[in-house]
């Protein structure tokens, strides 16, 4: 499975591979047309980065469904999205626990994993009402 588009100036392809049970691995290519010129081809970049982005957070999603832990994600093509996946999976949001919030990363929808709020009311009160 994965991803791939071509546009005119340029092809944005996305695979994932299962290396364990625990493990996974996405590549990310972005190729920019040869005879593009550096203005034209800056025009494209905001374009392919976001295709790009939302690719690789659809098999990242893939991957933990099938049951990683572990995901590794390398980017060709593109040295600024392929530094920010290597500091998101490796940084901060690297998981300290078998449980930590590294597979849930920033989320594309803007949510992420927090515990319920505790209730104010007392337990009895909880387990009584009808």
């Amino acid at each position: 499975m994965g991803y791939q588009a071509a546009h005119p100036g340029y092809r944005v392809r996305v695979d994932g591979l299962e290396l364990g049970q625990t493990q996974y691995a996405i590549q990310a290519t972005v190729d920019y047309a040869s005879q593009l010129t550096t203005p034209e081809r800056e025009r494209f970049v905001p374009k392919a980065q976001l295709e790009l982005l939302m690719a690789v957070l659809g098999e990242w999603e893939r991957a933990v469904r099938l049951g990683a832990r572990n995901v590794r994600i390398a980017v060709l093509g593109d040295g600024h999205l392929d530094r920010f996946f290597r500091s998101w999976v490796n940084g901060p949001l690297a998981p300290d626990d078998p449980e930590g919030p590294a597979l849930e990363g920033p989320s594309p929808r803007g949510r992420t994993r927090r515990s319920a709020p505790a209730s104010s009311r007392s337990r009895s009160a909880v387990d009584t009402e009808i």
